[in-house]
């Protein structure tokens, strides 16, 4: 028998964690087992998305969770927090963030990224189009 893991307790908060996110504009998805941790992704669902740490200042003040350090960029832009269970529970919530892009009608006429071409795709935004990362992210161009 494998020993138990604190999986039924991450399905339990996940429902309470998704509205959480919503309210600021998020989808929220699960990634990972569950079995040693609780893996989160944000993903900007509307436009009004919010800033990400406005989310997890939300999450600490709504659940028994305190955050561990500064926030890391991951691959693809990602913005990921470590959270710690707080009180005596040893949950362990590590949660990314997708990048926000910003109107990207507005860069292209601003920033002259693909010329302003109507035909310009996301995948060819420049750095400074997207909302974390800026100059620091690598974005190519397709």
């Amino acid at each position: 028998m494998k020993p138990a893991t604190q999986a039924p307790v991450h399905c339990v908060l996940y429902s309470e964690l998704a509205e959480l996110a919503r309210e600021y504009g998020y989808a929220l998805a699960v990634h990972g087992s569950l079995a040693r941790d609780f893996d989160l992704v944000c993903i900007p669902w509307a436009s009004s998305a919010e800033d990400p740490q406005r989310v997890v200042d939300a999450i600490v003040s709504t659940f028994a969770f305190e955050q561990n350090g500064e926030p890391a960029t991951r691959e693809h832009g990602r913005l990921a927090y470590s959270l710690l269970g707080r009180g005596g529970w040893c949950g362990h919530l590590d949660i990314s963030f997708m990048p926000r892009v910003i109107d990207h009608s507005w860069c292209c006429k601003n920033c002259g990224c693909a010329d302003a071409d109507p035909s310009c795709r996301v995948d060819q935004v420049c750095g400074d189009c997207l909302e974390f990362g800026g100059d620091e992210l690598e974005v190519e161009n397709a």
